[in-house]
């Protein structure tokens, strides 16, 4: 399942903020502060997805450069998680991607954040439904 978030919260962030600093230092993909507010440039629009266990807590997150026109390929991915301390990147469908994540991070559910100003979703997350028989 694939929530939209409107916005992250200061919980979020912390949470988030403990996964990035899992990450070995040449797993980063950029500083943590970027991933965070991420900018939009190049016609491209920047969305982050955080990824959940069945407790909620966060497990993994990725961000991916939207195509603003078709709202479908992604010029750059980076997906982590700390279970791993790996940093996987590529050219690969979104859909591919989001089922990476949930897979590999061990999450249930994939939430995706538009860091844009009107908080708006950049695709039609409830038509993806992620599956995972992970279990902590």
């Amino acid at each position: 399942m694939v929530e939209r978030l409107k916005r992250v919260t200061k919980k979020d962030e912390r949470e988030l903020k403990a996964v990035y600093n899992a990450l070995e230092p040449d797993k980063r993909p950029t500083t943590f502060e970027h991933v965070l507010r991420m900018q939009d440039w190049n016609g491209l629009e920047i969305a982050l997805f955080v990824a959940r266990n069945y407790e909620g807590k966060i497990r993994g997150f990725a961000n991916a450069s939207i195509e603003k026109s078709t709202g479908l390929g992604c010029s750059h991915w980076t997906c982590m998680h700390p279970r791993s301390r790996d940093a996987v990147t590529g050219r690969q469908l979104l859909k591919a991607k989001l089922n990476w994540l949930v897979n590999e991070a061990g999450a249930s559910t994939v939430s995706a954040e538009a860091a844009t100003p009107e908080g708006r979703a950049l695709l039609d997350f409830k038509k993806f439904k992620a599956r995972t028989n992970y279990r902590e």
